[in-house]
């Protein structure tokens, strides 16, 4: 016979508490202390506590830490921007516990870190200026080949702002999301209202572009999506090769 086991998720106090990992940081396995964490992370996820309180907190203080020291930026930004500077998540510190400003301070440490670690790791994306401004474009970047690449607002009752190339003061081709993109930022019409700013990297003759911007629903809901999406420029068509949006 196989032997039981339990199905029912234990929700004591005790099994609810936040794990020690300095053992495992001083050993520099952040991997480790990630699956401790996120164990009891999980854990509390399933039995839904009530009241959202400091150990609740410092636990996700510390997961997102390890995140970071593993290399996983994404995880970090995603897990803290549920906790921090978003006033639309039950979960925003400042709404539950206000007085708690030493746990304030390092979630928002933490936060600050993990999003210098993301524009580190995208710096190759540059906005170098157009030598000509083009009139009404919201943003532009010049490409090494001496074209412009400009982001413009919508047409007529869209909601997706244009991008096209220039020369001279002249379109050459207009931009647009590969035909199977449905989800990406610039293919979805509730979000591409909220792109506001394009940056450029070039390698070994391939051109890049990422799509910044952030602002509510564009249809009026109440969802606020940040915008941080990368494409694959091939010819006419943008190639969605990363989304790191979030939305509240």
């Amino acid at each position: 016979m196989f032997p039981a086991y339990a199905t029912e998720t234990d929700c004591s106090a005790q099994a609810l508490h936040r794990p020690s990992v300095n053992d495992l940081f001083s050993r520099g396995d952040y991997e480790g202390a990630i699956a401790r964490l996120e164990q009891v992370k999980h854990r509390q996820d399933a039995c839904r506590p009530e009241t959202l309180d400091a150990d609740w907190y410092w636990l996700r203080s510390d997961l997102s830490l390890a995140y970071l020291k593993a290399g996983r930026v994404q995880d970090c930004i995603v897990l803290l921007g549920r906790l921090v500077n978003n006033p639309a998540s039950h979960q925003n510190i400042r709404q539950n516990l206000e007085n708690e400003h030493r746990l304030q301070r390092a979630l928002e440490t933490n936060q600050q870190l993990c999003e210098t670690a993301h524009e580190a790791r995208l710096s190759a994306y540059q906005a170098t200026p157009c030598p000509r401004t083009l009139s009404g474009a919201l943003a532009s970047v010049a490409t090494t080949t001496g074209h412009c690449l400009a982001l413009l607002p919508a047409a007529g009752a869209g909601n997706c702002p244009q991008l096209v190339e220039w020369q001279h003061g002249k379109p050459l081709l207009q931009l647009s999301p590969s035909k199977t993109d449905s989800d990406s930022p610039l293919a979805d019409t509730s979000r591409c209202c909220s792109i506001q700013a394009l940056r450029l990297a070039e390698e070994d003759g391939q051109y890049r572009l990422r799509l910044l911007g952030e602002g509510r629903d564009c249809y009026g809901g109440s969802a606020y999506d940040l915008i941080d999406t990368l494409y694959l420029l091939q010819d006419d068509e943008l190639i969605l090769e990363q989304d790191f949006s979030l939305t509240h």
